[in-house]
């Protein structure tokens, strides 16, 4: 076996595989082996990584195709988070192509009252509205011989993805919450502020005015712990279904709500959103902007640098995260 498969459909075997489980008529051990089968060829045959193979540049095409397959799979794992699907404007282009986000100016003209036959209302012009670029900067792990263990047989090439991946999937996110997280420090006129032991009236004063500054309808977000909060008065059967099976009313006097789900930052165990914070958003554009850029690169270190003659390969993707609102929103602290 070996080089049967093009790297097109090599791709969409291993993507399919670490998506469905199973990639049409193979199974995932069959997916696996395949492409276990396929990399072997694509390294000259060989079950081992050649360090003089590598250093001369004759098994590119290896880490090319394992360039394509993190990519595609850094995708898919944002595609399935819901809290991105609803917050985030996520952008994937390739190097070289315009990052820019149009902000439009929402403001609208003021109406003058003139008696008749008299035009001299005051003339107005309305902001065409502002484009605001993502910095990018480049983020690296280090494959520790994974690519040896992979050819060699002892973990599966579903394991290397989910460990690359996976680490860029959730640093993205994890980016994309630190900036749902500085939402609250934008200026005065641009949310409305509430803090202090919860009141329904409250929230739905804040609820009004933001949809009143928007002409949109809101939706409540927050954690699982910040949403169980928004109780009312007097609860229809179906509202306490919902605090049943979801631990929060899935709609807060008609306003939908929306569980951001927790998270832990990087390398601990606090948690990174508050549950002290419920956001009241009308906007019809996503206010936390994330942008990747180019493709994934692997980049072959040297042994030699290393005390143990360990090999190493970068791993590294260009992405960046920021927030932009162009309508008024509400952030209720609750006490």
């Amino acid at each position: 076996m070996g080089n049967e498969f093009t790297n097109e459909q090599l791709v969409q075997l291993a993507v399919d595989t670490y998506a469905n489980g199973h990639a049409g008529k193979f199974s995932a051990d069959q997916s696996l082996d395949v492409l276990r089968q396929e990399l072997i060829a694509r390294n000259g045959g060989s079950a081992k990584l050649d360090r003089k193979a590598l250093r001369r540049g004759m098994v590119t095409g290896l880490f090319d195709l394992v360039e394509t397959i993190v990519d595609k799979t850094i995708n898919i794992g944002l595609r399935g988070d819901e809290f991105f699907m609803n917050m985030v404007d996520y952008r994937d282009i390739a190097n070289g192509d315009k990052n820019e986000f149009y902000i439009p100016d929402t403001s609208l003209f003021i109406v003058s009252e003139v008696s008749a036959g008299n035009q001299a209302a005051r003339r107005q012009r309305i902001s065409s509205g502002t484009t605001t670029a993502i910095t990018t900067t480049w983020k690296m792990v280090k494959i520790y011989e994974e690519l040896d263990r992979v050819l060699s047989g002892q973990i599966d090439f579903n394991e290397l993805i989910d460990r690359v991946g996976l680490s860029f999937t959730r640093q993205i996110r994890d980016d994309a919450y630190s900036a749902l997280t500085s939402i609250s420090k934008a200026s005065g006129d641009t949310y409305y502020p509430t803090a202090g032991t919860y009141s329904e009236g409250a929230l739905l004063t804040m609820i009004e005015h933001v949809e009143a500054a928007t002409g949109k309808k809101a939706t409540l977000y927050g954690t699982k712990s910040a949403l169980k909060n928004c109780t009312m008065t007097a609860l229809a059967d179906s509202a306490k279904e919902d605090q049943y099976n979801l631990g929060y009313m899935g709609k807060f006097y008609g306003t939908p709500c929306l569980c951001v789900p927790q998270v832990h930052t990087a390398g601990t165990d606090t948690f990174k959103l508050s549950d002290k914070e419920i956001y009241v958003i009308a906007s019809d554009d996503k206010p936390i902007k994330c942008v990747t850029e180019g493709e994934a690169i692997i980049d072959l270190g040297s042994a030699f640098k290393n005390a143990d003659l360990s090999q190493e390969y970068v791993c590294g993707k260009q992405w960046g995260t920021g927030l932009i609102v162009a309508e008024k929103f509400g952030v209720y602290t609750l006490s």
